[in-house]
């Protein structure tokens, strides 16, 4: 499947108002050019695959991944984690063991946000959701979340450690 270039720029026109309101929302307009291109330039590797098909419309497509990456990337911002700040361990941990994993849970949660220090400490101590939402005193849910949110950040920095 090959695009001409008018159909892209006609594509580009289409996304802009969307893409743009939706930046808008956390002040980042100044991002839609760049977030519009990437998520035609991801529809268009896709497109390379054989196996590729879509239901509805390139552009409803397009729009689509242009919104789950700026989801992706307000997660990342929120966790705060940055990679400069990781300890860096030897390389002598291929598959770290029981007590290199904890170990490296320590390290990580130095370099986490406080919430996900609170919430991933109280984790340990007990699994039971509502208890923790009770302590934190916020609801089931936003633990939930907060919960999702912090394990990934803590499994990417364990995997960024070791690997």
């Amino acid at each position: 499947m090959e695009f001409p270039p008018d159909e892209i720029i006609e594509v580009y026109k289409a996304l802009y108002p969307n893409v743009f309101a939706l930046l808008k929302r956390d002040n980042a307009t100044d991002r839609t050019e760049e977030l519009i291109w990437l998520g035609i330039e991801i529809f268009w590797e896709k497109c390379q695959d054989l196996d590729f098909s879509i239901i509805g419309s390139p552009a409803a497509y397009i729009y689509k991944i242009c919104k789950n990456k700026w989801i992706d990337e307000k997660k990342r911002s929120e966790l705060n984690l940055n990679i400069d700040d990781l300890p860096i361990i030897p390389d002598e941990l291929d598959s770290p063991s029981e007590e290199k994993l904890v170990e490296l849970m320590e390290q990580c949660l130095k370099v986490m946000n406080e919430t996900c220090q609170k919430l991933l400490n109280l984790l340990r101590e007990t699994s039971d959701l509502k208890e923790i939402a009770k302590r934190l005193d916020i609801t089931y849910e936003n633990v939930r979340y907060r919960k999702s949110v912090c394990i990934a950040a803590l499994r990417k920095c364990i995997k960024t450690i070791t690997f």
